[in-house]
């Protein structure tokens, strides 16, 4: 794709217009999108820049602005632009060593915290949640439950991703709350826990390795390994049946996130491994699509 020509960037007003023809063809509303990307790359607010829209730009800035609609044009997502994203109740910082967190994800973590509310007032609570990522589903959980005597450990194989969920710890997470949460590095493939617990979490990679290759181009900027097993989607949940069957207390959840259209063999998975001793749940997304599976021993 051909680069955009600093020349027609004069103003405010000509970089919104170039951001804004650059979303649209995957955003609804690319005006505001627009103006929240170019506030950000100017770090200025967005009303300053609706109230100088025919101010000149520095070379500086009109460099900047290139680079950014550059980054557009090739379908990088915007959430990596910006370095953060809203997700349930808090703010977090991403990268492209962690997935982009999604809108259903909240569902998973409501679900949870929901759950664990519904036990005596602070009895200890442990928590596992595997492929913590930027830690969002762990620290969005332990922000929002009302006992005290909670205990997550939430594991993940990068470390640059642990390195980002602790920031996102510091920056999420009131200070009595936050030596509560431990991050660990583990390969969910190869590794178990010695530990059992009362809660298992997780969004694990799930999508089928052929269904992979043919995505959208804005998604392979996110880790492969946090999407994909590189497989037929059945890998993570194989390791996640057995974590039930050894891990999980008597009395305790697990809950995780599924592929919609691969429900059928996932819950096979557990079956062959549990068998019909525990409740299996589905609960549905805002689509109507069933999305997550609760599994109660």
């Amino acid at each position: 794709m051909r680069r955009v020509n600093e020349k027609s960037i004069v103003t405010i007003r000509d970089a919104l217009g170039l951001i804004s023809t650059s979303l649209s063809k995957h955003y609804l509303e690319p005006y505001t999108y627009a103006l929240s990307l170019l506030s950000s790359d100017l770090q200025t607010s967005k009303n300053d820049l609706i109230l100088n829209l025919d101010n000149t730009l520095t070379k500086s800035q009109v460099k900047t602005i290139t680079t950014l609609i550059d980054k557009l044009n090739r379908d990088y997502p915007i959430s990596y632009i910006m370095g953060n994203i809203d997700f349930y109740k808090e703010n977090y910082s991403i990268n492209e060593s962690v997935l982009i967190p999604r809108p259903e994800t909240e569902l998973l973590v409501e679900m949870c915290i929901n759950k664990i509310n519904t036990r005596k007032e602070n009895v200890p609570t442990k928590i596992l949640e595997i492929g913590t990522g930027s830690g969002c589903i762990s620290i969005s959980i332990m922000n929002n439950v009302q006992n005290n005597n909670v205990q997550i450990i939430a594991t993940d194989i990068s470390v640059d991703a642990l390195k980002l969920a602790s920031e996102n710890v510091q920056r999420n997470l009131q200070k009595h709350r936050q030596k509560q949460i431990s991050f660990v590095r583990q390969d969910a493939l190869t590794e178990y826990p010695s530990e059992t617990f009362d809660f298992i979490v997780s969004n694990p990679p799930y999508i089928p390795f052929d269904e992979y290759k043919k995505l959208e181009k804005s998604l392979f900027y996110e880790p492969q390994i946090a999407l994909t097993d590189s497989s037929d989607g059945l890998h993570f949940y194989k390791r996640l049946a057995h974590l039930v069957q050894n891990n999980l207390n008597t009395g305790g959840m697990a809950l995780f996130e599924l592929h919609s259209t691969n429900v059928n063999n996932i819950i096979k998975v557990f079956k062959d491994e549990i068998g019909e001793s525990v409740v299996y749940d589905l609960r549905k997304d805002t689509f109507g699509r069933e999305r997550f599976l609760q599994i109660i021993t």
